[in-house]
């Protein structure tokens, strides 16, 4: 068996590495192109990396980034009319349990005041 290792932290590597999005789209001069076809034959991790970038190249898009922009924009003012109605509808129920939360709690006691003599007894009882 004539196996070879690979080290995947070469220069090589690395140099394939960045290079594999442009690989991918087919953007590469012919050096750099020549360089990562050399390297893709040898390494399975990168050989690996470059199906899943042309993966995530191949995948259909809806639509265009301002198009998403806008679509998000009017569900989110869709959902916002519905809401609001909902949260004026219900305040008042929320101001009532609030009062009555407020009202149930006991008032906090008083703190009292110790006269320095007070003080001065109870650090001599420490």
């Amino acid at each position: 068996m004539n196996a070879r290792i690979l080290p995947l932290d070469s220069d090589a590597h690395r140099r394939a590495q960045e290079l594999l999005p442009w690989w991918v789209n087919g953007t590469l001069d012919e050096l750099e192109a020549a360089q990562t076809r050399d390297h893709l034959a040898r390494c399975t991790v990168c050989q690996d990396d470059a199906a899943a970038l042309a993966k995530l190249r191949d995948m259909p898009f809806a639509s265009s980034p301002r198009e998403d922009v806008d679509l998000g924009w009017v569900a989110l003012k869709a959902s916002m009319v519905i809401r609001i109605p909902i949260v004026l509808a219900i305040t008042p129920f929320i101001a009532r349990f609030v009062a009555k939360r407020r009202a149930a709690k006991p008032p906090p006691e008083p703190e009292l005041e110790l006269t320095e003599e007070e003080e001065r007894n109870l650090r001599l009882d420490d």
